[in-house]
């Protein structure tokens, strides 16, 4: 559901809900969190199509083949079979130009980008589990992988490499599940896992196409591209609220690992 606004310059995702707890309290919550798993220049690189799903569409040029881009875009020269297979190429050496294939992005090298704590009050853990959790400090640099717990009277503002804000209200938990930026076209792919409370943010507008801005939660994934929004899930029997403040939303079922 979308109920459109001209006033307002937040976007919230609530989800579940939290008791009053100490920091150690909080820093426990961050044990139960499944880990991440890793597989801010906006320039636009006309070989790539788009980004669909989990997989880069990239337009071979002239020169190209399937080994050339592994080693230059790609983790391993290993990943090869896997995109000719994928692709139904018969000649990893010899692909039309002009040919659009798929590359899946566990495949692609990439930069990390960090997160950095501007503001922050109350009872806040910060860390990637209870056991290396931390109280938040100013400039703080949180990379993909870590997770911010706040407590009663908890609050915490991000800031993200390309200026977009995040605030994590009292009682919330919510994971940094992705914060890079891809060699082979320099697109920023942000994803944000909100595990219980809320998520406010206001996202600058993403001038690469090929970028995305997610924010998840267990029934929902929200794209975001230069967006004010508010998202509240109550329970997941229950269907999701989007409220589209500006600019465009995409609101998607999470699509299970294949």
């Amino acid at each position: 559901m979308f109920d459109r606004r001209d006033q307002g310059l937040i976007a919230t995702v609530i989800w579940g809900r939290t008791k009053t707890a100490s920091l150690a309290a909080v820093a426990a919550s961050l044990l139960a969190m499944t880990p991440m798993s890793a597989v801010a220049a906006q320039t636009t690189t006309p070989n790539v199509a788009a980004v669909q799903n989990d997989a880069l569409l990239y337009r071979m040029k002239n020169g190209d083949n399937l080994y050339k881009l592994a080693q230059k875009y790609m983790v391993s020269l290993q990943v090869v079979p896997h995109i000719q297979k994928l692709n139904n190429i018969s000649n990893a050496h010899e692909v039309p130009v002009g040919s659009v294939i798929r590359i899946p992005l566990r495949f692609l090298k990439y930069r990390p980008e960090v997160a950095r704590l501007v503001a922050w009050r109350g009872t806040v853990a910060i860390g990637q589990s209870a056991t290396n959790a931390a109280a938040p400090t100013a400039g703080m640099a949180l990379q993909e992988g870590m997770a911010i717990a706040t407590g009663q009277g908890g609050f915490v503002t991000l800031q993200l490499a390309n200026g977009s804000r995040v605030s994590i209200p009292s009682q919330s938990i919510v994971r940094i599940a992705r914060l890079r930026e891809y060699t082979i076209n320099k697109a920023l792919d942000y994803e944000l896992a909100v595990d219980k409370g809320r998520l406010e943010t206001k996202a600058t507008p993403l001038k690469n196409p090929a970028s995305r801005y997610r924010i998840r939660t267990p029934i929902a994934v929200s794209a975001v591209r230069g967006t004010e929004f508010r998202i509240k899930l109550e329970d997941e029997a229950k269907p999701s609220l989007t409220e589209v403040l500006e600019g465009t939303v995409a609101v998607n079922a999470p699509k299970k690992p294949s």
